[in-house]
């Protein structure tokens, strides 16, 4: 018979192993915590790069080089490097999708409940049709 202890679960863990994988390759993460594009970047949709850099984000607070994985949306548009209406769409979208929250500042970040559904939804929507 389960035990209500058993329902416990820390909302504060993160599969880092997971969110490793999902973004080798993809992009790697700057001595200053910044997102750098690798060779996988060009095989994302602009939504991809969009959810891709809100992860690099997550992951390198967890590695310490940022102290908040929050970023404006003229932040995403030049570390993704796609247009400001698809970026301000994204985030919308991801928000929408319960992926990411908005502060009340206007950052937005991947929260570490929805870190899978980020990757999934990366992965899904954010792979090129025909590669």
């Amino acid at each position: 018979m389960a035990k209500l202890e058993d329902l416990l679960i820390d909302e504060s863990a993160i599969d880092q192993e997971a969110l490793a994988t999902a973004l080798a390759g993809v992009v790697g993460i700057g001595v200053d915590g910044a997102p750098h594009p690798l060779a996988g970047w060009t095989d994302l949709t602009e939504r991809g790069k969009v959810i891709a850099t809100l992860l690099a984000l997550r992951a390198a607070v967890l590695l310490k080089k940022r102290e908040a994985a929050g970023v404006t949306p003229s932040q995403v548009v030049t570390m993704a490097g796609v247009a400001a209406g698809t970026a301000k769409r994204v985030l919308r979208e991801v928000v929408d999708l319960r992926i990411a929250v908005q502060d009340p500042s206007g950052n937005y970040a991947v929260s570490n409940p929805a870190l899978s559904s980020a990757i999934a939804q990366m992965k899904q929507g954010g792979a090129r049709r025909g590669r």
